[in-house]
């Protein structure tokens, strides 16, 4: 099989949102506060390299593997000077971003790791896992997939079904809601929980008003020192503490 490589690059220079689709996609992001342009070099089988494509409209930039032909596609997104592999199915690659960019991610299964400071993050997905070390403000819908965020600092919403969540929340809303997935928070602003078994972890630094429900899940809270949130807890059959 004949192996190409190829560069695609955004037209606009500075911050942009970059949207990226993949059927699978195990992905790292390193934002780089010296970047300049986004640029994706992609490298592997002639087919697969040459299908992907890439769209610029204003400062949203689209790039697209196609469609999964086997179980094992991968990719890797790295927005570092330094660059890192990406990997679908057979395809290598590195990615360049600059600083005060959004994600936009629709991916299936997969893993998505976001390395600095990443503005804003949307993510739409099956079973893929999201980690990351800070987001600006946070977005994400998933299945199975688990959710884990180092430090949130604006508004987050996740909604997932048996996925586990374990969010550092530094910004002013937050929102959970889960099936069976587990959810672990540190909340420093209003928070709303909800989930059907999952069991609720919440250490809170607020004052303001925070629900937090299950039905037949367990509940624990701790309070840190010199705050006295609005709590409310509810469960039907867990037990809370």
């Amino acid at each position: 099989m004949t192996s190409i490589e190829r560069t695609l690059t955004s037209q606009i220079t500075g911050p942009i949102t970059l949207r990226i689709s993949a059927p699978v996609l195990h992905t790292t992001v390193t934002v780089d506060p010296t970047a300049h342009a986004a640029s994706v070099r992609l490298s592997g089988p002639a087919d697969v390299v040459e299908a992907a494509t890439n769209e610029q409209t204003g400062r949203e930039w689209t790039v697209s593997l196609p469609p999964e032909r086997t179980n094992t596609t991968s990719m890797t997104f790295g927005f570092s000077g330094r660059g890192t592999v990406i990997q679908a199915g057979s395809i290598n690659g590195s990615v360049v971003m600059s600083a005060r960019s959004h994600l936009a991610s629709r991916i299936d299964a997969g893993l998505v790791r976001v390395r600095g400071f990443l503005a804003g993050w949307k993510h739409h997905g099956t079973a893929a896992d999201l980690e990351a070390e800070t987001v600006g403000s946070l977005r994400a819908v998933t299945v199975s997939g688990d959710v884990e965020i180092q430090k949130v600092t604006g508004a987050a919403q996740v909604q997932t079904t048996s996925g586990d969540v374990d969010l550092d929340l530094t910004g002013p809303t937050t929102t959970v809601q889960s099936v069976s997935g587990d959810i672990t928070l540190t909340a420093a602003g209003q928070v709303t929980v909800s989930t059907t078994s999952g069991d609720v972890r919440a250490e809170l630094a607020t004052d303001e008003s925070v629900s937090l429900a299950t039905v037949s899940g367990g509940i624990r809270t701790h309070t840190r020192p010199g705050h006295q949130p609005r709590l409310t807890t509810t469960s039907v059959s867990g037990r809370i503490r």
